[in-house]
């Protein structure tokens, strides 16, 4: 917070900074971890189809997975 003393102009630092603070609380409050998680995977997907417009598939494996069948995974992955 940017300390201003005696002012409580709507444009003084102080006003500012406290009300960018508090959207933010409210964001944070106001968007449930569902929501927070399709933003990221809605970013990641629009710039990976940003990036390679003309592929014609990708595969996505979360960092937590447990490949069942490494191989089979490989073959139907890397043909």
């Amino acid at each position: 917070y940017a300390t201003i003393a005696n002012s409580s102009s709507p444009s003084s630092p102080t006003f500012q900074n406290d009300n960018n603070n508090r959207k933010k609380k409210y964001l944070c409050r106001a968007l449930k971890w569902e929501h927070r998680l399709f933003a990221v995977y809605q970013t990641v997907f629009s710039r990976l189809l940003s990036t390679y417009p003309h592929e014609d598939g990708f595969v996505f494996v979360e960092d937590d997975a447990v490949l069942v069948n490494p191989r089979a995974f490989r073959q139907e992955v890397c043909h």
